[in-house]
């Protein structure tokens, strides 16, 4: 496999990349930890490309604020 950006520290969206689990499926995985407190395993490209920002805690946000209305 080729070089790959080491993204460990970074911020995306409410996650922040605190270990790197290696490759699976040919893509490179990270551990981050959200703001609410869960951790979440991701692919970087996931990360890089915005797909993924959160533990999923953002969609439930929006779902309970819909269901309040």
């Amino acid at each position: 496999m080729g070089k790959f950006k080491d993204i460990l520290n970074e911020r995306f969206g409410r996650l922040v990349v605190v270990e790197n689990y290696g490759s699976l499926n040919k893509k490179i995985h990270w551990g981050c930890i959200c703001d609410c407190g869960n951790k979440t395993k991701v692919s970087g490209s996931n990360l890089k490309m915005g797909k993924i920002n959160s533990c999923g805690c953002i969609k439930k946000e929006i779902l309970l604020k819909r269901n309040e209305e």
